[in-house]
């Protein structure tokens, strides 16, 4: 439902830019995982195992997510939008 009121308020050509940038996403939260967990460059404010271990679950999360939304056609769900 907060999509599509997005969507509906900046219009539709902006689904292709959304789309692209939801595909940065695990490449984003890949490196932000592995920076917030090093204690070399962030010593006593780095993450904890148990933190570090649930934002890797995560991770794998969203790029099993994304995995799946490439293997799906959603291309022709665009077309229905334009």
């Amino acid at each position: 439902i907060p999509a599509a009121v997005v969507i509906s308020i900046i219009g539709k050509r902006s689904v292709t830019s959304l789309l692209i940038l939801s595909f940065q996403l695990p490449f984003v939260a890949v490196r932000l995982i592995q920076f917030a967990s090093d204690r070399g460059k962030l010593g006593k404010f780095a993450n904890s195992r148990p933190v570090a271990i649930f934002g890797w679950a995560m991770a794998v999360a969203i790029i099993d997510e994304r995995r799946a939304a490439l293997a799906h056609p959603w291309w022709e769900a665009l077309d229905r939008v334009r």
